[in-house]
């Protein structure tokens, strides 16, 4: 992030007004995308989980999975850690529909 604060404030001392759509992506993309999916399943199942149990229900198979099927995209904090790196948030939606019983 230092280098890309770098060439931000040096474009705008050289005359820059404006600049839009700055992209960030990991270098291992494919793993993280994987990894952002299968947290993303972890936590619907969880969710069911919770949702089946306060009406007295237990989860069945899965009846259907939905995939976002968006590219990963990253959110780049503020706020800087001690270490002065910045942190990029990654998210990525999954929609599952269980039998319960």
């Amino acid at each position: 992030m230092t280098l890309a604060n770098g060439l931000i404030k040096n474009l705008y001392a050289n005359g820059a007004t404006s600049i839009t759509s700055i992209a960030f992506s990991p270098e291992n993309k494919a793993e993280v995308e994987q990894q952002a999916r299968d947290l993303a399943f972890q936590d619907a199942k969880e969710q069911a989980t919770k949702m089946a149990k306060s009406v007295g229900k237990r989860l069945g198979r899965i009846i259907s999975i939905a995939d976002d099927q968006a590219e990963v995209e990253g959110t780049v904090s503020s706020a800087q850690g001690a270490d002065g790196t910045s942190n990029i948030e990654i998210s990525k939606q999954v929609s599952v529909v269980y039998e319960i019983w």
